[in-house]
C-alpha cells in the first residue's frame, strides 16, 4: 500500500478501527442467531459475503480515495494560488496538459477554472502545467517555477507544477 500511495496518511484510525468491529460484531450476531434449516449454508455465506464487503469498504476507502481523488492535490495548489493571487489580484491561471477530470476536479474542489492556452501566448500571469510521464513542452525562460506537487507512483505518478511568469 506504502508503494502505491507514498503520500497516504490515515486521518481517523480509530473510526475504522471501531466500524470494522461493529461489523464483525454484527456478522457473529447475525450467524449466530440463524435458526438450524437448509437454508442456513446459503444465508451464511451470504451474510459473511456482505459483511465482508463492508469491512473492506470502511477499512480500503481511505486508501482508495486518496490514490484516486484530487482533493489533496487541489488543496495544496488553493493554497499556493492565494499566496500568488495577493500580489496580482484576480489574476487568471493558464494550463496546459490537464485532462478534463483533473479541470472538473480543480472547479470542485477549489472553485479555480483555467484558461487554454491559445496561440503558445497568454495574458495570464499564472501557469499550471500536468506532467503524467509524457513529453513535457518547452516552456519560455519568464516562467519560474513556484509550487510543485507530486501524485501517485510508478505507473500512475503525476506531476503538477505552477509557475509565475516572472516581470508580471
Amino acid at each position: 500500500m506504502a508503494r502505491n500511495a507514498p503520500d497516504f496518511v490515515l486521518h481517523q484510525p480509530g473510526l475504522q478501527l471501531a466500524l470494522g468491529a461493529g461489523i464483525t460484531l454484527l456478522w457473529i450476531a447475525l450467524v449466530s442467531r440463524l435458526p438450524r434449516s437448509s437454508s442456513r449454508a446459503p444465508a451464511n455465506w451470504a451474510i459473511g459475503l456482505t459483511m465482508l464487503w463492508c469491512s473492506a469498504v470502511v477499512l480500503l476507502m481511505p486508501w482508495f480515495d486518496n490514490g484516486r481523488s484530487y482533493r489533496e492535490t487541489v488543496r495544496s495548489l488553493e493554497i499556493a494560488v492565494a499566496g500568488e493571487r495577493s500580489s496580482t489580484p484576480g489574476a487568471c491561471i493558464a494550463s496546459t496538459g490537464l485532462p478534463d477530470h483533473v479541470k472538473s476536479s480543480l472547479d470542485y474542489f477549489a472553485d479555480i477554472r483555467t484558461v487554454p492556452i491559445v496561440g503558445d501566448s497568454t495574458p495570464c500571469p499564472l501557469l499550471l502545467v500536468m506532467n503524467d510521464r509524457k513529453p513535457v513542452m518547452q516552456l519560455a525562460p519568464e516562467w519560474k517555477p513556484v509550487w510543485e506537487f507530486r501524485r501517485g507512483a510508478g505507473r500512475r505518478a503525476e506531476t503538477f507544477t505552477l509557475l509565475r511568469r516572472e516581470g508580471s
